[in-house]
């Protein structure tokens, strides 16, 4: 099981600059609701492992000292055993999410976060039924962000995604016109689009430093025709998922997965998949092999790779969607689908390319 990961900042970390300066060997004494969860929610013990990590690619592999030492459950000792800076992803990966209702548009925050966004986005749409406005703005902005630090301590993240100013329509516009003008791609999801995520070309991370790759997501009414217009005009390119209709919670982080850079790898839900996708006929096929392995990798890829079964590769590329993002058991079900007996060990060669 990983090791669970705590967020530290200058004042839940005593002293304030010891994060920066740690080395091997070093005792840390993080304080405060952090300190508290990993005392007496995950009741952590002398020699266990704890991560603590600075939300901006800073982690320290830790053993724990002591944990709630003479009744103060606010304060967990650790001495350093491991630092590791963890380099940025080669393509910078943002969800712009239009406000929902109930909760919705931050489980795609949530989400997103989980699948290793590095910035999101709110954006209030047309057609949106949730409305931030005045104090609204800052409690709500807040509060997606409070969801992108909960979510990244799940994921055993060491980043922490940003949650970005609330755009309108016309700021968005801006936005837009911004990113594509430097090498940037910009998404939008739209039922009615004619092109398939996976036949749009992507950045090349060698042909700039650290591109972005943006996917906009419309609220429950969807996006209205004007504000389509508009973000076309300004150089995004509408998209589709496929064939069926995600709600605005599943749609933008489904929609990441498929444009995840290839160094992308992610755990969800304990149980793993492989899944890759076509851009030359969009769909995807899953690997027996790398499933085997418990491993999750979302890559997009100019064909289907050496040694995949072409039966493999002709299944649909929105249910293998609805199920990636479903996570947990489901990948077990997909398994069994998929073939009848479990991998020779022989590779993803042993089953043959015909």
């Amino acid at each position: 099981m990983t090791a669970p990961v705590f967020i530290m900042t200058p004042r839940t970390l005593e002293l304030a600059s010891g994060a920066q300066t740690a080395r091997i060997g070093d005792m840390l004494t993080l304080t405060g609701t952090e300190a508290r969860h990993a005392v007496t929610v995950r009741r952590l013990q002398v020699g266990e492992r704890v991560d603590l990590v600075d939300g901006a690619g800073l982690r320290l592999v830790c053993e724990v000292v002591r944990a709630g030492a003479n009744g103060a459950r606010d304060c967990l000792t650790a001495r350093v055993r491991e630092r590791v800076e963890e380099a940025e992803s080669t393509v910078r990966m943002v969800l712009v999410q239009a406000l929902a209702k109930s909760g919705r548009d931050e489980q795609a925050v949530e989400t997103a976060t989980e699948l290793g966004v590095d910035a999101v986005v709110p954006w209030q749409a047309e057609r949106c039924v949730s409305v931030w406005r005045g104090a609204k703005v800052a409690k709500g902005r807040a509060r997606w962000q409070a969801t992108a630090r909960e979510a990244t301590k799940q994921a055993r993240r060491a980043r922490v995604p940003e949650v970005g100013e609330l755009l309108t329509t016309r700021s968005l516009t801006r936005w837009v016109r911004e990113t594509t003008q430097t090498g940037g791609v910009v998404l939008v999801l739209h039922e009615e689009a004619a092109a398939p995520i996976g036949g749009v070309r992507l950045p090349d991370p060698d042909d700039c430093e650290r591109p972005m790759v943006a996917v906009i997501v419309g609220p429950e009414g969807g996006i209205g025709a004007e504000e389509t217009a508009a973000l076309q005009e300004a150089g995004a390119t509408t998209v589709r998922l496929g064939p069926h209709v995600m709600r605005t919670a599943s749609a933008g982080p489904a929609a990441l997965g498929a444009c995840a850079p290839h160094d992308t790898t992610t755990r969800t839900g304990g149980c793993f998949c492989a899944v890759y996708g076509c851009l030359r006929c969009s769909v995807q096929c899953h690997c027996p092999l790398l499933a085997a392995h418990r491993v999750l990798a979302v890559h997009a890829v100019p064909a289907r790779p050496a040694g995949i079964h072409r039966d493999l590769h002709d299944i649909c590329r929105d249910c293998i969607l609805r199920f990636f993002t479903a996570g947990g058991g489901v990948c077990i079900q997909l398994q069994r689908v998929l073939y009848e007996s479990p991998p020779d060990g022989r590779g993803c060669e042993g089953w043959g390319t015909r």
